[in-house]
């Protein structure tokens, strides 16, 4: 369950001492969290159709916070899209983004640099002035992705839902039917008998 999997995530991190602060994106899941923990944002305008403008503008909030040192890592939680039968719930870091650095180098330090090439090469606009696009640029796009896979989920799970009300509900129809015939095949069989005996008591 996705709300059980992201109280877990957030038991653990309080757990280790690290300040957690929880957003929520949806009614149930704010209904679930309202009185299981402290939420520092409630979302409910994003509906079954987020647009990538609504999404932008969370992820943007998040990325001010994280240049400025206020968080140091986001966390997303959704249902992963994987088939038609297949949606697991997830645990993702966004940020920071693993690998990769502003200054377009490596996250890694440990890595030995590579050795020169003899081309050179001219990039425009700089390779640090790219990466500061490009980075928040993969975040967002990244988050709205997630909150597509879950909105696909949950509609895959209405459809199978309502599949499964269908097939037994015809089932239900197949099987009275059955009975239904069998009760006036029955009735036709006895109101037979019924006039065969008053044909013979008559002779």
């Amino acid at each position: 369950n996705l709300n059980i999997t992201a109280r877990n995530l957030l038991a653990k991190e309080q757990a280790d001492g690290v300040e957690a602060e929880l957003h929520v994106v949806g009614k149930k899941g704010i209904t679930y969290f309202k009185r299981r923990a402290d939420l520092a944002g409630k979302h409910e305008h994003f509906g079954d159709k987020p647009t990538y403008a609504d999404v932008n503008v969370l992820a943007e909030d998040f990325i001010r916070r994280y240049s400025k040192g206020e968080i140091d890592r986001v966390t997303i939680v959704y249902q992963k899209f994987y088939s038609a039968g297949r949606q697991f719930p997830v645990a993702e870091v966004l940020l920071p983004l693993d690998g990769l650095s502003a200054d377009g180098g490596e996250g890694d330090a440990e890595k030995p640099a590579a050795k020169p090439e003899s081309a050179n090469y001219l990039f425009s606009p700089e390779p640090e002035g790219l990466m500061k696009e490009l980075l928040p640029a993969y975040f967002k796009t990244t988050l709205f992705s997630n909150f597509l896979q879950a909105v696909v989920g949950e509609h895959l799970a209405r459809m199978v839902a309502m599949k499964n009300a269908t097939d037994a509900s015809n089932k239900l129809i197949k099987s009275l039917t059955r009975q239904y015939n069998r009760a006036r095949q029955t009735q036709i069989t006895n109101e037979i008998s019924e006039l065969m005996g008053g044909v013979e008591a008559l002779k």
